[in-house]
């Protein structure tokens, strides 16, 4: 236990106001002081007083607090607490290594500014699974991070808690079944087909003619392929954003989920209602991104209820696509027309974003990784002797298991949000230790899923082939989930989709998607860094996308067929 954490520590806090204040009263003649002055000396006094009671309650809420006998990083200090390791980058990396050096239960304890409030690491299968599974609605998503959600996802299934995400998650699952699921592979392999045409083009005219090299920016190319794939597995109608980079659907969550991870802060800036004179600096030329990115959400909803609209025309008139995802949900009667649009806008936000994220991750790890990408490569020219020639469905990519692998492997090393946090709205437990009402239990897949105590000393490495070996108790080769508990072997420590009732509804949905766009830019293209020396670095405020000094920068060489 820290000496800040001491009652002899709260008590010598406590006694420094009031002496403070006793001196300031004995030194001072206030009597013979201008009232000017007097208000000079005793306002900063009775806010520091205010500023040190507010402290003194954070901290006595602490001492009483049972969880802060748990093992706790001894990295600290009283004026921030274990803020400082939670801000490193890449973020989760404190967690990582928290989770691999303090001997633990499964709870890891850290505090936050002034040793105050007290906040629990789950850091084993076993507590993740409690948080999760077999208490999964004692939680809920802190409330200034669900009202961020709600302003570009709408009260979708990412925002809902209790009954009402019981509800939703019912009446939306068909429309993400496997089943329905395989049947839009054509779609994701149509659209991936697509965009290794464009990018072709591209290569044409800024490479040379002959060899059709050349170098171009990932990220912003991804976002546009994702949106397009979702709007027509969403509203069966293609937006072709990649073609057109003017399409307002696309420039709005451009504009919102931009490439500058702070262009959401001015989101925040209006929820928390700052300041009139704060909220003055968005119309100066030095936060043009920060203004747009809040003002396209208000964009968003308009659009998306126009969406609906033309839906349900098309679909009294018979013109609707039968399988797309607007269309199974209206016939499901389940929900209002505010009710759709709120369902669309968290499958447009959720669903491009985190599968951009996946996409540009692993074309980055395959530009670093020549011996992966050949051998991905002769898997898929094996399967499709016509390449990109060829028509894909759901059997196809059940058969490419080292695809699988790759992906799989990705995933684990860059889950798109790699913290997690939850509040508990009633006391309840982990692993037989009290948790009051309130109390904030942080899960970090970042951590988690490169974990050395769960994965191996391998850990921190690109490792496909973890994923074709069946896993063995004695033996951590990884992946595949099964039902045993075991520290080796449990699904628990993969996470990026979560688990239980509040795991990812669309995971089959992204990695189907994933696996057609990564097999059309490895059958077309040779991968590699337009910069071998460049520092890329896993950024971003909503979800973390490999971004250097200009995004994700590489080389591309188009294959002969």
């Amino acid at each position: 236990m820290s000496i800040y954490e001491s009652n002899g520590f709260a008590i010598l806090y406590a006694s420094i106001p009031p002496c403070l204040l006793a001196l300031v009263l004995q030194l001072v003649d206030f009597t013979a002081l201008s009232h000017r002055v007097q208000a000079v000396i005793l306002v900063p006094t009775l806010l520091y007083l205010y500023a040190a009671y507010k402290i003194g309650s954070q901290i006595l809420e602490n001492l009483n607090n049972p969880l802060r006998y748990l093992p706790a990083s001894p990295d600290e200090s009283f004026l921030f607490g274990h803020a400082r390791a939670t801000w490193e980058e890449p973020k989760g990396s404190a967690f990582l290594k928290w989770m691999d050096t303090i001997p633990n239960e499964g709870l890891i304890y850290y505090a936050g500014f002034f040793r105050s409030k007290p906040h629990v690491f789950a850091a084993s299968p076993e507590a993740m699974r409690e948080v999760l599974i077999t208490h999964a609605y004692d939680y809920k998503k802190p409330e200034l991070g669900r009202k961020f959600l709600e302003q570009t996802a709408g009260r979708g299934l990412l925002v809902v808690e209790g009954n009402e995400h019981k509800i939703q998650r019912k009446s939306v699952s068909p429309a993400f079944s496997g089943k329905h699921v395989r049947d839009l592979v054509p779609i994701f392999w149509n659209k991936a087909r697509e965009l290794t045409d464009i990018l072709a083009d591209q290569l044409e005219r800024v490479g040379k003619e002959q060899a059709r090299t050349g170098v171009i920016e990932l990220n912003g190319w991804a976002s546009r392929a994702t949106i397009d794939i979702i709007c027509a597995a969403s509203l069966g109608r293609d937006f072709n954003s990649l073609r057109n980079p003017d399409d307002e659907l696309a420039l709005q969550y451009k504009r919102v989920f931009g490439d500058n991870a702070g262009s959401q802060i001015w989101i925040l800036f209006d929820l928390l209602g700052t300041p009139p004179p704060i909220q003055l600096a968005r119309w100066t030329p030095y936060f043009t991104k920060f203004r747009e990115a809040a003002e396209g959400r208000y964009q968003l909803r308009p659009l998306c209820r126009g969406f609906v609209g033309l839906k349900r025309k098309e679909m009294e008139s018979g013109l609707a696509a039968a399988n797309d995802i607007l269309s199974v949900l209206i016939r499901s009667g389940e929900f209002t027309d505010d009710g759709l649009v709120d369902q669309l806008l968290t499958y447009l936000a959720a669903g491009h974003e985190t599968t951009s994220s996946a996409l540009a991750f692993t074309c980055w790890i395959l530009a670093n990784n020549d011996e992966v990408q050949k051998r991905l490569r002769n898997e898929l020219k094996a399967r499709f002797p016509r390449q990109l020639d060829e028509e894909v469905t759901a059997s196809d990519l059940d058969a490419l298991p080292y695809l699988d692998a790759v992906i799989s492997e990705q995933l684990r090393l860059y889950p798109s949000a790699p913290i997690l946090p939850r509040e508990a709205v009633r006391d309840t437990t982990i692993l037989g230790h009290r948790i009051p009402k309130d109390q904030f239990v942080l899960m970090c897949p970042w951590a988690v899923n490169r974990s050395k105590k769960l994965w191996g000393n391998d850990a921190q490495d690109f490792k496909p082939e973890r994923w074709l070996t069946k896993p063995t108790p004695s033996v951590d080769l990884g992946g595949k989930d099964d039902n045993s508990r075991s520290t080796t072997t449990s699904p628990m420590r993969f996470l990026t989709f979560l688990h239980g009732p509040r795991s990812c509804i669309g995971q089959t949905f992204s990695r189907a998607e994933q696996k057609c766009l990564v097999a059309a830019m490895v059958m077309r293209f040779e991968i590699r860094m337009a910069d071998p020396n460049e520092n890329i670095m896993p950024a971003g405020f909503i979800t973390i996308k490999p971004m250097g000094k200009d995004g994700l920068r590489l080389m591309l060489r188009e294959l002969q067929p």
